[in-house]
């Protein structure tokens, strides 16, 4: 039996630290929202591993969720790269609330970063439901489609 993907609400809370399950891309969320916070805070180049963790994201998509129906719209982004502009949009308003230098656009923020999860929640329902297929990557090899 596949193994869905987390909601909305896991991911958020893993991007805050919360991590209900030992689910991959809980995981490397909550590791990607830690790599964003250090580089707020230290104004340092992000490390490599903010990659590793996506690409494990994407693989862990492409290993787990069943390929799309052949008629499935393309998302423009991987599972990963959305995940990671959550986990970075999460360590900047989470600064944002303990004065950091984006306070006076924490309204704003607080609204991309909700929409963001909620566009989120649709992406997950629909790969998970075969109606949206993701843009390959990286030393994926797989089918790109199956039919229904």
């Amino acid at each position: 039996m596949k193994v869905a993907i987390p909601s909305r609400d896991m991911l958020l809370g893993a991007c805050a630290g919360r991590v209900p399950i030992p689910h991959p891309v809980l995981l490397a969320a909550r590791e990607l929202a830690r790599l964003h916070a250090a580089h707020i805070e230290n104004a340092g180049a992000l490390s490599c591993a903010r990659s590793q963790h996506i690409r494990d994201i994407d693989r862990w998509v492409a290993d787990e969720i069943p390929a799309p129906v052949s008629a499935a719209y393309l998302h423009t982004e991987t599972v990963g790269m959305v995940v990671d502009r959550i986990a970075r949009l999460s360590a900047v308003v989470h600064a944002g609330e303990r004065g950091g230098h984006h306070e006076a656009e924490l309204p704003r923020m607080w609204q991309a970063l909700s929409e963001l999860a909620i566009g989120y929640g649709d992406l997950a329902f629909e790969v998970g439901q075969r109606t949206r297929r993701l843009p390959s990557f990286p030393g994926r090899i797989r089918g790109d489609v199956r039919d229904a």
